[in-house]
């Protein structure tokens, strides 16, 4: 693997790539000391998790349900922190008849990701069914209420 060297011209080039492609962004400049003690600080403590394709993997899924002339509309998608809210999300998908993918956090997303797709404050689980975002526990309850699909 070969070692980048980034120089306060990197910083200056990039200002220029903003400007030629007109976005209205810029970049302050540091010194070479800056970007040499910014590169020298040891990785955070933590591990990053490991890359998912998720929505390779929910394609997967979907060509697996057609195959078994399932309905595709049905395959859920639930981002889990693991909390019970997010058990009672599986079980009643489960009780539906519907398949789910479970997604966990630090483990297939981060919580900033989270926060990046659902916005801060988001609740825990969110869910998708198929291609739609219903939302937490209680919109997804809603959504299979409205759907006929609760007694």
């Amino acid at each position: 693997m070969t070692e980048v060297k980034i120089t306060p011209q990197t910083y200056i080039d990039m200002n220029e790539e903003f400007i030629k492609e007109d976005i209205p962004f810029r970049i302050s400049i540091p010194t070479q000391e800056a970007i040499d003690e910014h590169r020298s600080q040891k990785p955070l403590p933590y591990n990053t998790p490991p890359a998912v394709d998720m929505v390779a993997e929910m394609w997967k899924l979907e060509n697996e349900r057609i195959a078994r002339g399932k309905l595709v509309d049905s395959l859920c998608v639930v981002y889990s922190n693991g909390s019970q809210e997010c058990d009672r999300a599986k079980s009643l998908l489960e009780s539906l008849g519907g398949e789910f993918l479970e997604y966990r956090l630090n483990n297939h997303f981060t919580q900033r990701s989270f926060e990046s797709e659902f916005g801060p404050g988001a609740p825990y689980p969110q869910i998708a069914i198929g291609a739609k975002h219903i939302g937490d526990l209680k919109d997804t309850l809603h959504y299979c209420s409205e759907k006929g699909l609760l007694p």
